[in-house]
């Protein structure tokens, strides 16, 4: 199913935040953003973002900055979703989980593809979800985050073996080229102490 894109009056918004010209257009902005955000069904028109699906085009896969600011207002939208129109249809429900669920995940494998306050901003969402629904509407709520829990466990272990690994190879590196240097002027320095030792028994 193709993803929607962004309504271009939000779009237009942001970047007035991003770059305000005047107090009224910043207030006028913010009020168009806030009322899209609650809308009902507002987070799913924005789904292409927080999943990172937009085509190559697309403006905001082209400007670093204006993509975070979109980032960060279609988590605002899930979290308006959670908020306001919680319980929803169980389809909904269950696509907006697995973006929010997918964003946690990415976190362990690839962090570096969005700002941290992005991943911080899913995982309250993360929780605001367990509240909503922990434990009779999801029983599988605790495991699933013990799930994502072991999963960033075991991401920050093989990051440290990695870490621990480079240095180990760098140290030996270092000390293997400073045994080759040490014999390089042992010999360099061996036709020196035999002369000096055939002038002193001269």
């Amino acid at each position: 199913r193709k993803m929607a894109s962004m309504n271009p009056s939000v779009l237009h918004a942001l970047r007035v935040l991003l770059s305000p010209t005047s107090e009224e257009q910043m207030r006028a902005a913010t009020q168009l953003l806030i009322a899209e955000r609650s809308r009902p069904g507002a987070w799913k028109t924005l789904r292409y973002i927080v999943t990172l699906q937009m085509p190559e085009h697309d403006v905001l896969a082209q400007d670093s900055s204006l993509r975070e600011a979109a980032t960060w207002f279609a988590l605002s939208s899930y979290e308006a979703a959670l908020c306001l129109h919680w319980p929803m249809q169980a389809e909904d429900s269950a696509m907006l989980k697995e973006d929010l669920y997918g964003l946690a995940m990415e976190q362990l494998h690839d962090g570096r593809r969005r700002p941290k306050n992005t991943y911080r901003k899913c995982e309250q969402l993360v929780a605001r979800i367990g509240r909503l629904e922990w434990p009779h509407g999801d029983s599988t709520f605790i495991q699933n985050v013990l799930s994502l829990l072991a999963d960033r466990c075991d991401a920050h272990c093989n990051a440290v073996i990695r870490r621990r690994s480079a240095r180990t190879h760098t140290r030996a590196q270092c000390n293997h080229k400073t045994k080759h240097s040490r014999k390089d002027q042992t010999l360099d320095e061996a036709p020196k102490s035999a002369r000096a030792d055939a002038r002193t028994h001269a």
